[in-house]
């Protein structure tokens, strides 16, 4: 089976240089495309260029993602439909709330989760020895974190919208609330909690603390995990 896959993949770098090239590279591209929505994204304070750039990154990330159409077809056909559905639902609601701009943002959290569990899964349970693409997919599955729960927590306001307080005090704009999320998302993955922005209702209350626990989790996992990985890729090479 696994050789099966080798073949797949082998077979795949053939077919056309972009290809390749993702293929080779895909966890950079990646990291280039999630750094540019993290630290781009707070930086625009037009809403319907903010809705281009959302589209921009699903795209970029679903192209640092095409490895696993040589691996499962399902899997890419997933990624497929829930980005076309979150782009699509996200052009016919222009940006307000409404029952479109709720199904782009699940949408969002599904295809960001695929992504995420993706990427984890590549450094947990098939890498054997730590290189640049195994430190960086631990940083996008790090990342990834962050963007699944900035759309959850938008899903969340579209949903009942008075569950949070402090929207638009940051970006000085309640329309750009999901750069408000960005920076709620990674401030309480982080575990900093400055307060500005705050839950107010049990449903955000719990997708908050969610967030810290996995994200605490996770970075002691990770870290054990590398560094088991190279303790036992030196020990090979003394051998």
């Amino acid at each position: 089976m696994r050789n099966d896959k080798k073949n797949q993949t082998a077979n795949a770098s053939e077919i056309s240089t972009p290809v390749s090239f993702l293929l080779r590279n895909r966890q950079v591209v990646m990291f280039l495309g999630l750094s540019l929505l993290v630290f781009g994204w707070p930086f625009i304070h037009n809403v319907d260029v903010v809705d281009r750039f959302f589209e921009l990154i699903i795209f970029i990330v679903f192209l640092a993602a095409v490895p696993a159409l040589y691996v499962s077809r399902a899997w890419t056909g997933m990624l497929v439909a829930f980005a076309v559905l979150a782009i699509g639902a996200s052009w016919l609601s222009e940006g307000r709330l409404s029952g479109l701009g709720l199904i782009s943002s699940l949408a969002s959290i599904a295809f960001y989760g695929l992504v995420m569990v993706h990427e984890v899964h590549v450094v947990f349970f098939e890498s054997r020895r730590v290189t640049w693409d195994t430190i960086l997919g631990a940083i996008n599955g790090y990342l990834l974190i962050g963007i699944v729960f900035m759309f959850a927590y938008d899903a969340i306001y579209q949903i009942h919208p008075g569950s949070f307080e402090g929207i638009g005090h940051v970006f000085g704009d309640a329309d750009l609330r999901t750069s408000s999320f960005l920076y709620f998302s990674y401030v309480t993955l982080a575990s900093l909690g400055y307060g500005d922005i705050s839950p107010k209702a049990p449903e955000a209350a719990a997708f908050a603390y969610a967030e810290v626990i996995i994200g605490q989790f996770y970075m002691v996992i990770m870290v054990a995990r590398l560094v088991s990985l190279q303790i036992v890729q030196s020990q090979a090479n003394r051998q």
